[in-house]
């Protein structure tokens, strides 16, 4: 009886161990995934600004609206 008894209490810490194991690889997990999607989140908005600013170049009349803006704040 006391063989069953101590292979009893060893299935069950080796099933607590398990279940400690499971929950970290999950919580690890979780966090990889947060770490993805605000890397995600942060390229999308650098993709935005780099996307204005090409349109920004590629238009025209951009040195006269610079020359505008900057000789109206020069005044004030």
């Amino acid at each position: 009886m006391g063989w069953v008894s101590l292979f009893r209490v060893l299935l069950k810490l080796g099933s607590i161990l398990a279940r400690i194991i499971q929950q970290k690889q999950l919580m690890d997990a979780g966090e990889a995934m947060a770490i993805s999607k605000g890397l995600q989140d942060a390229t999308s908005k650098m993709d935005e600004a780099s996307k204005a600013i090409r349109d920004l170049r590629g238009s025209p009349d951009l040195r006269s609206r610079l020359r505008r803006k900057f000789a109206a704040s020069d005044k004030d």
